[in-house]
């Protein structure tokens, strides 16, 4: 009983041959066969108006902190100067999440 015959021909114990293919481009799905990805928040527009308003009210309140010590004759550090992009970037992707253009695609 000892060893097991596992040479390159497939070969195995029982006398039968196995034929093993490797996929030179790994296990993932085509995109042919895979289904389109569902948006994130679906066809629910109450839930875009209410996260992407939400987004672009936080972002107005992010901004009008650092714009207060500005107008107060400041000078401008770099934290402020990155609160007030991080602002602008906080209102953009609530308009975005309103806008939906993932799901205005044509297929």
């Amino acid at each position: 009983m000892g060893s097991s015959s596992s040479g390159s021909n497939g070969a195995v114990p029982g006398g039968d041959t196995v034929s093993i293919r490797v996929c030179p481009r790994g296990p993932w799905i085509d995109a042919e066969a895979a289904p389109p990805p569902k948006p994130l928040f679906g066809r629910c527009w109450s839930c875009r108006i209410l996260s992407g308003s939400a987004l672009m009210g936080a972002g107005v309140w992010i901004y009008l902190g650092p714009r207060r010590i500005l107008s107060r004759g400041h000078a401008p550090s770099a934290w402020n100067i990155f609160q007030l992009s991080f602002a602008a970037s906080v209102f953009c992707w609530g308009v975005v999440i309103l806008a939906d253009p993932v799901g205005k695609q044509k297929k």
